[in-house]
């Protein structure tokens, strides 16, 4: 090896090293965003971790931070607006700054403790926990959603009452709020879009393709009315021949491409059955076919309970 291609190896190795101390420092650094506006209700006082919009941080700092009060809350019908200037100088008093952390602070930030019972913000909040219970790996976008205004000294609490399925488009809920001594049923509507990153084609792709990987990509798109039409993973995808032609940009379904019939009904199938830490396997008797990725109704041989399960595998599920 010469002395010139030595040299630029050695430079390689060390802009490498410099490279990947960097991606260690970023790595290390902890993101503390700061909300625009806060509904203070129950608290008496304003800490600063009531102010903070992400919650995964470390419990050392979440305690140090719920420590550092602002001010006093406001009262009900009223708000407190806190600067950035106010929260940042209560930060470097306790020492929480430097190459650790990056902060991002708006200019003002609301306080709010409403007459209202619920806002228009708790109720969209409430209502995406909801359907993120049928659909972790969606995003919801809601539109017009309309709130009637209950007075809090008139009822103490509330609740809505969601279906247990996910919302397609227009939607109207009750809200059941409650006092010592009465009760009453109001209604909130609106207009519910999901979203949820999908494989789409990459370019055109003909009848009886074998798709590959540069063939697809995965972009969010809005899936509000094809939650039923099934979802693919890429790994559904690749490899197999497509069953129609499919152009470019399209969302591709699982259906759109040739699988393997993986059990048929009356067939006697594994099941596994568990958690993080724990599982347990039966046999049951698929009621209808299956290919692989579909989630088919199972009958569970003992105890005749009914119940689906994903197909993964020849003759193999798992209920999810």
């Amino acid at each position: 090896m010469s002395k010139k291609q030595l040299s630029i190896n050695l430079l390689l190795i060390f802009l490498l090293s410099i490279y990947l101390q960097a991606r260690a420092a970023d790595a290390n650094i902890l993101n503390i965003h700061f909300k625009k506006v806060v509904i203070a209700r129950d608290s008496q006082v304003i800490n600063v971790l009531d102010l903070i919009e992400n919650q995964n941080i470390p419990q050392p700092l979440k305690a140090k931070l719920k420590n550092i009060i602002l001010g006093d809350s406001p009262l009900t019908g009223e708000k407190r607006v806190f600067t950035d200037q106010t929260i940042s100088q209560a930060l470097i008093k306790n020492k929480i700054v430097g190459k650790r952390f990056k902060i991002n602070i708006p200019s003002k930030i609301q306080v709010i403790h409403p007459k209202v019972l619920f806002t228009k913000e708790e109720v969209e909040a409430r209502l995406v926990k909801n359907w993120n219970e049928f659909c972790h790996k969606c995003e919801f976008k809601i539109k017009d959603l309309r709130v009637p205004e209950v007075l809090s000294k008139d009822f103490s609490h509330w609740s809505l009452n969601v279906r247990d399925q996910l919302p397609q488009g227009p939607f109207s809920i009750s809200v059941f709020v409650e006092a010592k001594n009465s009760s009453k049923t109001f209604w909130v509507s609106g207009t519910a879009e999901i979203y949820r990153y999908v494989p789409v084609a990459k370019k055109l792709i003909s009848f009886s393709q074998n798709i590959a990987e540069d063939d697809i990509e995965i972009k969010l798109r809005n899936v509000t009315y094809l939650m039923d039409k099934g979802m693919a993973q890429s790994s559904d995808l690749i490899g197999r021949k497509a069953k129609r032609t499919i152009s470019n940009d399209q969302i591709i379904w699982v259906n759109d491409v040739e699988r393997t019939k993986a059990m048929r009904r009356g067939d006697i199938v594994n099941v596994m059955i568990g958690g993080s830490n724990w599982s347990v396997q039966l046999k049951g008797l698929a009621l209808e076919d299956g290919y692989l990725g579909d989630v088919i109704k199972v009958k569970n041989i003992k105890t005749d309970k009914l119940f689906t399960a994903k197909v993964i595998g020849m003759g193999e599920a798992v209920v999810q």
